[in-house]
Parts: C-alpha cells; structure tokens; sequence
C-alpha cells in the first residue's frame, strides 16, 4: 500500500528542504510500499515520489533497487538528484553497491564521491 501525505504544505518550502521532508517520509513509511511501487516512484516524474523512494529504499536496503539507482545517477538531469540516488547506493551497501560506487569515482561524480562518501 501506497502512502500519501496530506499533511505537509510543501508549497512554501525551499527546494532542499521539500527533498528532505519526501526522504524522511519514505523512511517513516519504507514498509508501506511494496518492491514494484517503489520502482514506479523512481521511474515516475515527480520529485518528491523519487525523494520518496529514496527514503524507503535506502531504509530497507533493497538490493534490487541498485541497477535502477545507478541509471538515475548516471542519466538523471538534474545534478542534485543523481547525487541523492549516489547516497542512497551508499546507504542500501554491499557488495553491488561498493561495485557501483567504484565505477562512479570514473564518471563525472568523482569529485562529489570522494568529499561525501
């Protein structure tokens, strides 16, 4: 089952701020979504169902989700998303993730790899 906020006014809200609130929401909820929700939400075109995702991935550690994490930090257009689905690879870990992680040092993403992870 999906969950849905109807609480938050994101309205207001700085752009870094709603992705936080999103991540945080997907946390609290990880056990709400099933493996095929959570890959729609990626896939989708809203942000904070991404943001979402990655809050619920990154606290379940859902291996599964690396390939499809990896392609949003590598082809993604915006810089800050790749970068959140950079950390997320890093929070989900094992091997997988430490093998992508390593590939991402030879891509444009060396820098921001090696400051914050």
């Amino acid at each position: 089952m999906r969950a849905d906020i109807t609480s938050i006014n994101f309205q207001d809200a700085p752009n870094n701020f709603k992705s936080e609130i999103a991540m945080s929401e997907g946390q609290d909820n990880a056990s709400d979504y099933s493996f095929d929700e959570l890959i729609e939400m990626l896939n989708g075109r809203n942000v904070y169902d991404l943001y979402r995702a990655f809050g619920a991935i990154g606290k379940l550690k859902l291996k599964k989700a690396l390939p499809y994490l990896q392609n949003i930090a590598l082809f993604h257009e915006d810089i800050g998303v790749q970068e959140d689905a950079i950390r997320t690879i890093k929070r989900v870990g094992g091997k997988n993730a430490s093998d992508i992680i390593r590939h991402l040092k030879t891509t444009e993403h060396r820098e921001f790899i090696n400051k914050n992870l």
